[in-house]
């Protein structure tokens, strides 16, 4: 993935990415990428198979490239 990742406790390892690339607004506010623009994807190992879970921040024009690469 090309970044480090955490094992947690589950034996769990876990990667976590920050959105610093987006400018966002809400009104005057602008929302810092710690408060609500991160991502991250977690994966176990559950014998001969994985599961993964995670959660993405992305732009609208990059949902649908995303679900079908996914």
């Amino acid at each position: 993935m090309g970044l480090s990742g955490t094992l947690i406790p589950g034996n769990i390892f876990k990667f976590s990415m920050l959105r610093n690339d987006l400018n966002v607004k809400i009104g005057n506010f602008t929302v810092a990428p710690t408060l609500a623009l991160g991502s991250w994807v977690a994966f176990k190992n559950e014998g001969n198979t994985s599961m993964l879970m995670g959660d993405l921040v992305l732009r609208v024009d990059k949902v649908s490239p995303v679900m079908q690469m996914l």
